[in-house]
């Protein structure tokens, strides 16, 4: 999964401020953002990047930390699927807010500074959330051992 969202971020860079894309819909969702966002849309693309490079540096060294373990990891099915419709809602509601930012917006100055307002608030948002799934995956370990 990092190599994947490693060479995605790498491939996002090379292709620049192009919208192209192989679905077609993603081109023009691309090509109606940066023409309402203007210079916020290449800085928010760049931050998806760093992003993506980042991610993909943690999950590379999580793997080299975990490389001689033999410990099983048995998680519950039910933990798994509350995790993931978590995850899944998480994104959404990003999307969501996402979507009326940029149509509720009537020209370049009603975006202007977007980029790092939203980075700050998923970066608080996500740290939150990580906090949560910690406490509920330490509350649900110490439930099996008892």
């Amino acid at each position: 999964m990092g190599a994947i969202i490693l060479i995605q971020a790498i491939a996002g860079i090379l292709k620049g401020d192009s919208t192209k894309s192989f679905i077609p819909i993603f081109e023009k969702v691309s090509n109606y953002e940066k023409e309402k966002m203007g210079i916020e849309w290449r800085r928010q693309r760049k931050m998806s990047y760093i992003w993506n490079i980042l991610l993909s540096g943690w999950m590379f060294l999580q793997s080299y930390w975990s490389r001689d373990s033999s410990d099983p990891i048995l998680i519950d099915f039910t933990f798994k699927i509350l995790l993931i419709i978590f995850i899944i809602a998480i994104i959404n509601i990003s999307l969501i807010m996402h979507i009326r930012k940029i149509d509720r917006s009537t020209s370049v100055s009603d975006i202007q500074g977007y980029t790092w307002k939203s980075t700050l608030i998923d970066v608080v948002v996500g740290l939150g959330f990580g906090l949560v799934i910690f406490v509920l995956t330490i509350l649900y370990v110490m439930s099996d051992l008892g």
